[in-house]
């Protein structure tokens, strides 16, 4: 098999990379993680619409399973929670992102992302440590190669066991005989690069030193033939310059040998011949030949087997901004506008006071999905890199990359290895009902088992499957749902109760957890009073004196958060017998009902355009896109009604504004499927419910403790129009600036990254 089939044969099957986006990256042990995710399809680089099982785990400091949540995926994005116990003590924990489907590929391409949790009843105690303590020092040839007789660029690599970089002036290369023979530094991200000119045949090694401390690193053997690879990237805008150096005696043994020089990204591959005639040979190419983003160039011999290698990063010429404008301020908020030029995106903000200590620059989107998922060391500090790029940021993002010492595909694996999909790509859930009795054997009937699942009025049909198992497959439900399980028998209601136990039987291989730097964890004392230094969120303040009375209606879903300002109303079916649009209708809303289309409308209130505006519409907080769904319900299926004209959390690219939330009874009317036959089963190991964003702050916001470790809000689904207009609205807390996270992707596969400061006075 030739080259370019042997290559997109290993990239057939479709390789899903994840982002989280978080809502900060230090949390106080009480509180809630929220986060966004975005899968794309590797190859295309857009959102993976076919994603739908996503695994989400919480790790200890030592990389421990605390709990793994099935989140839902839809389109490409998904949105979750994890509520934090208040016993966890403080330090770093992991967040852990896969598919099941990701087990089939021999590169790992699940994500880590590494959080701090502190418990306020901790205090750290800072230990006064050289920076060079437990320091770790990696060695990089430039093309994997250390050669004799040629010019060698070495790349460097030192980070403190945390896996912070440490710059480092006056590092000395020395030879055998300790002779220096040249001089480096690292930048703040903890890389540099050095030359060693016309190498010898001799032991060479670096020296790291302070006042206090000295390492020494040894650089790898020098390798008496062989060929390596140097490239230049930043010099010229336009065009790459690459190098293939080697040495006499090497020449003398391969000299107008073929070899194939080969550019590749995932499955697009271009490759020209080239014959090594001289020690160093030049190549120029334009870098609009290039794939943007990461490029690997690999050097091969005749028989295709690899010589050398480079990553690179070619920069987009034309990237797409992203613009955000103040629009006003109304009372306690401030509503925003952006615009993404033609482009429909889908976005997630975090508004935090700007005087916090959270940094998204560890966690942006833009390294994760373009660099990150190419490499086996995560470049941090993404703004370092990339804000305002130019030829200087050029180079040092091409040092950080001259310093990977190894490649995440192997070359060998792209020959050799023939990739099966072993591993499901799951959709949804598979619900196993086994019936504790066997089924009367007669040629004649057939048994059909119906799976009703409450809460969505949905019921879904499977045949029999052996003499006792019905299994039905991509179900979509939440966890700790109740379903229903009746048995039909040649069309008819089977006329014997039938017990049953309902399961799912989803099973998914854990990805393995990447790799990080092992770190002494830091020391913390405990304390046995509140530390002052975290902010009290309304789960810890004192209560007062408060008294309580009965609501008349005995509401059951007025405390729940996105409840607690809404207009809720308890249904009586013995009264209640309009439609649910004509109910709908009946408490202020425009309602258009015709064989094609349902409308729900607001009255009086419009958007910006003056356009009709439309609320959003929850069935047991699950939202409805659908609204031609409204049409099966009466007003007495109803439990409960929340109205809130107010509430913009929820909007998504139509611009809605409030919401209403209906939750249904959970009595279902046994006549209307089949009375006999019917028992209740709790599934468990669902996907996680959504739930809407609570501040867990409602007061001392002026505190020094709120504005360096608190929140504002959380938006983790934004739309753009189809010409990239958005806007949104958010409290700013009696803040004076307020920090924007700004983070997503649009349908083109664009990602976007901003850090935006806004002042709330006028």
């Amino acid at each position: 098999m030739i080259l370019d089939e042997k290559v997109k044969d290993y990239f057939n099957l479709t390789r899903e990379n994840i982002h989280l986006h978080f809502n900060k990256e230090t949390y106080i042990n009480n509180e809630t993680i929220w986060f966004k995710g975005y899968v794309i399809d590797k190859a295309s680089g857009i959102l993976n619409i076919e994603t739908t099982n996503v695994y989400v785990s919480l790790l200890d400091k030592e990389k421990k399973v605390i709990g793994t949540k099935l989140v839902l995926c839809n389109f490409g994005t998904f949105s979750g929670h994890w509520d934090l116990d208040k016993d966890l003590t403080s330090g770093y924990y992991y967040i852990h992102a896969f598919t099941n489907f990701m087990n089939n590929f021999k590169e790992n391409e699940s994500s880590l992302f590494k959080i701090k949790i502190l418990n306020p009843k901790e205090n750290e105690v800072i230990e006064n440590i050289d920076i060079l303590t437990n320091a770790t020092i990696e060695i990089a040839a430039e093309g994997g190669n250390f050669i004799f007789e040629c010019d060698n660029r070495i790349g460097v690599t030192i980070k403190d066991c945390n896996g912070k970089g440490i710059k480092q002036e006056n590092i000395k290369v020395v030879d055998s005989k300790n002779n220096i023979i040249n001089q480096f530094a690292t930048n703040s991200e903890g890389y540099g690069a050095f030359y060693i000119l016309n190498t010898k045949n001799e032991a060479y090694k670096i020296l790291v030193e302070n006042k206090y401390a000295k390492i020494e690193k040894n650089l790898p053997p020098v390798q008496i033939e062989g060929v390596t690879i140097s490239t230049s990237n930043s010099i010229n805008a336009d065009q790459l310059l690459i190098e293939i150096k080697t040495n006499k005696n090497t020449l003398s043994k391969i000299k107008n040998k073929k070899y194939q020089l080969i550019f590749q990204k995932n499955h697009l591959i271009s490759q020209s011949d080239i014959i090594l005639n001289e020690k160093i040979k030049k190549i120029t190419i334009a870098k609009e030949k290039l794939q943007d983003g990461i490029n690997f160039i690999k050097l091969l011999d005749e028989k295709n087997q690899l010589v050398c290698e480079r990553v690179i990063y070619n920069h987009p010429k034309n990237e797409t901004a992203l613009k955000l404008n103040k629009l006003k301020i109304e009372n306690d908020s401030i509503i925003l506008g952006g615009k993404i030029e033609n482009k429909i995106a889908s976005l997630s903000v975090s508004v935090l006071p700007s005087e916090t200590i959270n940094s998204f620059e560890n966690n942006a989107i833009t390294s994760q999905l373009k660099v990150n998922n190419y490499l086996l060391n995560d470049l941090k500090n993404y703004s370092y890199y990339f804000k305002n790029f130019d030829r200087i940021k050029a180079y040092e993002l091409d040092i950080f990359l001259l310093s990977q010492k190894e490649s995440k595909y192997r070359w060998q694996n792209f020959l050799n290895s023939n990739l099966i999909d072993k591993y499901e790509f799951q959709k949804g859930l598979n619900v196993k009902v086994t019936l504790n009795q066997d089924l009367p054997k007669k040629s004649n009937t057939n048994y059909t088992g119906n799976l009703i699942i409450l809460e969505e009025k949905t019921i879904l049909q499977e045949k029999l499957e052996s003499m006792n198992t019905f299994n039905f497959k991509n179900v979509i439900v939440k966890d700790s749902t109740d379903v229903l399980f009746s048995l039909n028998a040649n069309d008819e209601n089977f006329n014997k109760q039938v017990n049953s136990v309902a399961r799912v039987i989803n099973s998914f291989t854990r990805v393995k957890i990447p790799e990080t730097n092992h770190c002494v964890p830091s020391t913390y004392i405990k304390r046995d009073y509140q530390n002052l230094d975290f902010p009290q969120n309304n789960k810890t303040i004192m209560l007062k004196n408060i008294e309580v009375s009965k609501k008349r209606d005995e509401l059951k879903f007025n405390k729940i958060p996105q409840n607690k300002i809404a207009r809720g109303l308890k249904i009586d079916p013995e009264k209640e017998h309009l439609s649910l649009l004509q109910f709908l209708q009946k408490n202020g809303y425009n309602i258009t009902n015709t064989p094609n289309l349902v409308r729900v409308q607001n009255v009086g209130m419009r958007r910006a355009n003056g356009d009709a505006s439309e609320p959003v519409i929850f069935i047991d907080d699950f939202p409805i896109n659908d609204l031609t769904f409204l049409r099966e319900y009466n007003s007495s299926d109803v439990d409960e009604i929340y109205f809130n004209k107010f509430d913009n959390s929820n909007q998504t690219i139509k611009g809605e504004l409030g919401t209403i939330r209906i939750y249904l009874r959970r009595e279902l009317n046994l006549d209307k499927i089949k009375p006999k036959g019917l028992k209740v089963n709790t599934i468990t190991n669902g996907f996680q419910a959504e739930k809407p964003f609570l501040n867990p702050y409602d007061s001392n916001f002026n505190s020094e403790a709120y504005k360096t470790h608190g929140t504002i809000n959380w938006i983790p689904n934004i739309y753009t129009d189809k010409d990239g207009n958005f806007e949104f609205k958010t409290a700013f807390l009696e803040q004076d600036k307020i920090l924007l996270n700004i983070q997503g992707i649009d349908s083109e596969g664009n990602l976007y990254y901003e850090n935006v400061i806004v002042k709330t006075k006028e």
